[in-house]
């Protein structure tokens, strides 16, 4: 989660490229930062990475929707309950709701 890992500086390039591609072709850009679903506290170590992340879109003018915070704050104590399966922490239809809830106000912001 180093601000300085090669990972992130790589994938700081390329959302930068994706950016300049969009706009070069008027398009929407739109990064949705979907969390794991095994801990979306703000204490986790996730929540921070998710931080990094927003900050640098937000520096670059990038539009972005972090998911982190929908789902802690939906009111589901169990987050394993949003699981699609107890093996696979993919969003169940109540996860997809939540992400729905969350992305539709900001695509009808952008589509206006």
């Amino acid at each position: 989660y180093g601000t300085d890992s090669k990972g992130w500086l790589s994938s700081q390039r390329s959302l930068l490229a994706i950016k300049e591609t969009c706009e070069k072709n008027n398009a929407i850009l739109l990064v949705a930062l979907q969390p794991d679903l095994h801990n979306v506290s703000r204490e986790s170590e996730q929540y921070k990475c998710h931080k990094i992340i927003s900050s640098f879109l937000q520096d670059h003018q990038i539009t972005h929707l972090d998911l982190i915070d929908s789902y802690r704050d939906n009111g589901n104590e169990d987050i394993k309950g949003l699981w699609v399966h107890p093996d696979d922490v993919h969003p169940n239809s109540e996860g997809h709701r939540i992400i729905f809830e969350a992305l539709a106000p900001v695509l009808d912001s952008l589509l206006q």
